[in-house]
């Protein structure tokens, strides 16, 4: 599995007891919910991040709401503050 998208793809939706990936989708991914952000919001995410990537974004949706900005960095992954995976030594 390459990150929380597969996550969801292959185990999530099952154990939630949803019918299809797609079901899961429409029930619990925020891009089904992102036309009703009424309070500025702000989603950073880094282009390579492991777990959760450009993939796991609805950013044609937020294009589409004037009340979401969406800001993306090349580097900076999901834990590029922690020094070795098993410990929890952080660098800033």
């Amino acid at each position: 599995m390459r990150g929380a998208l597969d996550l969801d793809r292959f185990v999530n939706w099952r154990i939630e007891g949803c019918k299809s990936f797609d079901e899961y989708q429409k029930e619990y991914s925020a891009g089904t919910h992102m036309h009703k952000v009424k309070t500025p919001m702000l989603i950073v995410y880094s282009e390579d991040d492991p777990l959760v990537n450009q993939e796991c974004l609805d950013l044609a949706g937020a294009a589409q709401n004037n009340y979401i900005m969406v800001a993306a960095n090349k580097y900076g992954a999901h834990l590029c503050s922690h020094e070795h995976f098993f410990k929890v030594d952080q660098f800033f």
